[in-house]
Formats: structure tokens, sequence, C-alpha cells
């Protein structure tokens, strides 16, 4: 039966052992040192530290396995690759063969798998060309390999802890975001995106829920308002003008309610100018008459092509043109007036 003592008791004669105490079995005065792996029966390899207790203390670096067989003492491991066997005990022969160390080792690893780390230290995260210390990537909770939460200053992205701000995260829980910083808005799968143009808030699914001033929401996103809008209505298609006004959206235009005949100015082209608008042509106001755009059973004004105002009346039908009035003043003639504008 062989021994450590035996193998000791061998070697003695031929080395000079430093006679000090020494974690592994055997200390040489070189200061490389080697332990025995044995069994019931006999040892049949030997762990080579080359440098002793000094560090990396790491296989494949400074420590390595020799074989005991009948032809003597063999490194472990191929000449051309090592690395897969006790996350790098089997490098010796790769390094008596090259003289140098074998480029790919991974610092931590304790597996490998066709050159690939397949199982890091604990407290390390495994990605396959690395290992890296999960308590200094600010990881709060892991199990085994793998991060599980992150501190509250980080975000966890595929198992990595990422800086919240990268994420323009404001607020976070360690796993997910909770908010974001201004200017983004949070998705339904708690990332932060960038808002959409003159948005100042969005839902999970990047549809406009707030907007700029003077910007209104609309099919998901924000349109600008038209100029003689104040404020937009939720009960109504349109908006309101300073003045309280309804401005309605019809088709291709923007048409007010019946301005009453002392509001504003006493003029109607005045009333409509103040807006931004413009009083209907005749053919506008036949037609918009007729679909009901304008107010039922009332007079109007209309203006043909050389600026001449008529006074329209919708009657309680259909709507027809009396003569030109020389005279439209609104507190004489007690004609109310609907502007028109263009959307394009």
């Amino acid at each position: 039966k062989q021994s450590p003592d035996k193998f000791k008791e061998y070697l003695e004669s031929h080395l000079k052992i430093l006679n000090s105490d020494c974690e592994q079995d055997v200390c040489l005065a070189d200061g490389s040192s080697y332990s025995y792996e044995c069994d019931e029966t006999k040892c049949n390899s030997i762990i080579i530290d080359t440098n002793g207790d000094k560090r990396p203390n790491s296989a494949g670096k400074d420590r390595y396995r020799m074989l005991v067989t009948d032809h003597g003492l063999i490194a472990q491991g191929e000449s051309e690759y090592c690395g897969t066997i006790d996350g790098g005990l089997d490098c010796g022969k790769y390094i008596l063969t090259y003289h140098k160390l074998f480029d790919g080792l991974i610092n931590n690893c304790t597996a490998y798998d066709n050159g690939e780390c397949s199982q890091c230290e604990n407290g390390y995260q495994n990605n396959g060309t690395s290992c890296r210390d999960i308590r200094e990537n600010t990881c709060d909770t892991y199990s085994g390999t793998t991060c599980t939460k992150c501190t509250t200053e980080n975000l966890l992205v595929d198992n990595e802890c990422v800086s919240k701000t990268s994420l323009h995260c404001q607020t976070s829980d360690g796993v997910s975001c909770m908010e974001c910083e201004s200017g983004n808005y949070l998705t339904n799968g708690k990332s932060c995106e960038t808002l959409p143009n003159n948005c100042t808030s969005a839902d999970g699914d990047g549809k406009c829920t707030g907007c700029i001033p003077r910007y209104y929401t609309t099919g998901g996103s924000c349109a600008k308002m038209p100029d003689f809008c104040e404020n937009m209505s939720d009960n109504f298609k349109g908006c309101l003008t300073a003045s309280g006004l309804e401005v309605y959206e019809y088709d291709d235009y923007y048409i007010t309610n019946a301005i009453q005949p002392t509001t504003l100015f006493e003029t109607a082209k005045e009333n409509c100018q103040a807006l931004g608008m413009r009083l209907p042509t005749l053919e506008e106001a036949e037609e918009l008459s007729n679909k009901g755009y304008f107010v039922s059973c009332s007079t109007f004004w209309a203006e043909n092509s050389n600026g001449e105002v008529y006074q329209f009346s919708t009657g309680c039908g259909n709507g027809k043109f009396d003569s030109s009035s020389s005279n439209y003043n609104l507190s004489s003639d007690k004609r109310h007036t609907q502007c028109v504008k263009d959307k394009n």
C-alpha cells in the first residue's frame, strides 16, 4: 500500500524539503509544493503548485495535476487544449508543450464545456466567456450563480444588474422600473421609452394621455390646436375659444356655433377675423346648411367672391340667400354669424 508518507520518503533524498509549516503535503525550497490524491489503496495523482501558498492558487495558472502511472509521472491533459477538467488542473501538458499559460482559462470558472465556462464559483455569474462577481454588480439577491434581484439603484436585465439611470428609470424595485425619468413613459413591459412628440404622458402602449400647451390628444397622439382654440372640449368634437365660443369640426372645416349679434365686434367680418376665421362663401353656406352644420331656423351672413355680404336664411329647411345687403351691422340687422376655417 502506498501512502503520502511513502511518497515523501522516496522523494526526500532527491528534493530539498523545507522543515516549516506547510498547508500542502510537501513544500519545497524553491517555493513550490505538492499534495497527493489517494484512495484507500494507492495514490493516483499529485497536485503541483508552482509557487506554494502564494496567489493566485488557481488551477491552470499555478496549479496542475500529474498522473502517477507505470511509466512515471505524466502531466494530465491534452497538448492542444485544456481547462475542461477541474477548472484547469489538466493544463500541465499544454504548458510543458508550449511553455506558456493557456489563455482560454476563465477566472473563477470551475468547469468547462467545449471551451466555454459551464460553471462558476458560488457568488459568480456565468455568461460563457467570464465569471462575474454578482456582488460587485450590485446584486442584492442571487440563487447560486444567478442574480434574482438587484439593489434599488439598478434593474435586472437578462439576469444582470444594470444602472437604472442608464435606462432612464427614476424608481426601481430592484427587478423592474416603477417610474421613469421626465420625458419618458413606462411601458407595459416595465421599461422606459421616450415620450412621443408633444406628449407629456402616455399609457403602457405609448399612446399619449397628456399634451404640451396648445396641443390635444387625438388617436393616441398629440395634435396642434387651431389658433382660435383655447382648449379642446371633452363634450363634443371641437374646442372652445377664449370667450367660450364653441367651434366644431365638420368634414374639412372648423365651424363656430352661432355668434350672437352684439358679441365681440359689430360686423360679421370683424367677428370672424378676430378668431382668425372667415365668413363662409355663398356655396359653402348652402352646402353646410343643407348638411345641418348651421343652426336651423335662423339667418346668417355669407360672402361672395367680390366681398359682398349676403343675408343667408336657413329657414327651417334648406337655406336660401336674400338680396345683397349694403348694411350688415350686427347690432342693427340682428343677424347671427357662423365663421368657418379650412382644416388644411
